[in-house]
């Protein structure tokens, strides 16, 4: 799942019944998922039996960042704001717990023993922690990769402070921490947000240090993390404790964003033929379709998902359209800005079995002309050729990638 398969997954005995594993598609965001899900509610009481979570990945990301939601029910409306950041930010995963937090008493918990077991933030034998034991190897070795963890704080706590930011220590952030960077972004955004770090006044003493994912991003050993404190910090784990009425997704996502950009310094510049193109780009653009081609006479942006044709309004890497288009643009083409894929490979999760309508990828700085290898861009021995692309008049068989352009691949 973490390396981008879905559908060919066997679920082990431990979670068959339990558990469902799917892609699914978001129609609004036009995006496929791949998703781990509690479905077992053996006396049909509307609830899952378990109580362990969900997992959902996004094959294609724009960030590598993971959102983690620890108090579903607890804190009103917290896994609804979890997921909008998310799906806006199109980041690499969401992480749900299962219950409330007060759920279960302390008596199962032999990990920070005075909490109640069903406190996944203080206990690491749940499903929401071992996850992360899991998934942590994997992302964190990529030095853009963040886990930021939500979570609302009493009315009480820290009152004078809507939003409060750690990287689960006390410690202050040194200059080139993007701690500081979100602290800024969220002040500007926000006119009247009160947001502090450690070492900033107001004071606030809901640092995450006792938090055992954390402890764990900022490399303290996984049999230590319920006793012992991080001696330093990543830089990869983000602690925030935020007031309910800071609590709007729209509020966050330019701020995130902006901290985690990985924005091209120059456009990628697309071009297009009066009539029919099969195009793509290999970036994710700032602008959705209707802005980046208002200036020209276009119509409507069709994309190929899910063995149906449906009108898109986005453009994204990894994927090709079809758009008509009543004149030929001019040299240059039209200047497409945006942020950096942080892939190039298409994964199997990012494949259906059958037709499927792609674009390649390459690392700025993008060549129209260079030509770019299938095994480059697929995986190896999962797709059929000939591959297929639109020569402006007719289908035609592909020798190679070329950026720009859309192709038809079959999958085994």
């Amino acid at each position: 799942m973490l390396a981008g398969n879905c559908e060919s997954i066997s679920l082990p005995s431990s979670l068959a019944g339990n558990y469902l594993i799917k892609t699914f598609m978001d129609r609004d965001a036009e995006i496929n998922y791949c998703a781990l899900v509690e479905v077992l509610d053996s006396n049909s009481d509307g609830r899952v039996d378990k109580g362990w979570g969900t997992f959902i990945i996004n094959p294609n990301p724009e960030r590598e960042l993971g959102i983690h939601i620890t108090e579903p029910l607890a804190a009103t409306g917290i896994e609804q704001f979890g997921v909008q950041v998310f799906k806006q930010v199109r980041g690499r995963y969401f992480l749900l717990a299962g219950t409330h937090p007060e759920a279960n008493d302390n008596s199962a918990n032999s990990c920070q023993s005075s909490l109640p077991s069903s406190d996944v933030v203080h206990n690491n034998n749940t499903m929401f922690h071992q996850t992360i034991e899991v998934a942590k190897p994997h992302f964190q070795a990529n030095s853009n990769f963040a886990a930021i963890q939500f979570n609302q704080k009493d009315l009480s706590e820290c009152s004078d402070t809507d939003v409060f930011l750690t990287n689960g220590s006390s410690s202050p952030a040194d200059n080139s921490d993007k701690l500081i960077m979100l602290r800024t972004q969220l002040q500007t955004n926000n006119q009247g947000w009160t947001v502090t770090i450690p070492g900033d006044s107001p004071g606030c003493n809901l640092d995450g240090a006792d938090n055992i994912q954390g402890r764990l991003f900022n490399n303290v050993a996984s049999n230590n993390v319920c006793n012992d404190a991080a001696t330093t910090t990543s830089g990869q784990f983000f602690h925030i404790e935020l007031s309910s009425s800071r609590q709007t997704a729209g509020d966050w996502i330019s701020s995130i964003a902006s901290t985690w950009s990985l924005a091209v310094a120059n456009p990628y510049m697309l071009r297009l033929h009066k009539g029919w193109n099969l195009i793509s780009v290999p970036l994710f653009p700032d602008d959705k379709a209707d802005s980046l081609f208002n200036a020209f006479q276009v119509g409507k942006l069709w994309r190929f998902m899910n063995n149906q044709y449906n009108q898109s309004v986005n453009l994204s890497p990894k994927n090709g359209y079809w758009l008509y288009s009543m004149t030929d643009t001019d040299m240059n083409g039209i200047a497409v800005n945006g942020s950096e894929s942080l892939t190039v490979q298409i994964s199997e999760a990012e494949l259906h079995t059958g037709w499927n309508l792609i674009g390649p990828v390459t690392a700025p700085s993008f060549d129209n002309n260079a030509i770019i290898n299938f095994t480059a861009i697929l995986p190896v021995d999962s797709f059929l050729e000939p591959i297929w692309e639109w020569d402006g008049n007719k289908f035609v068989v592909a020798a190679h990638f070329k950026l720009g352009r859309g192709y038809w691949v079959f999958k085994k």
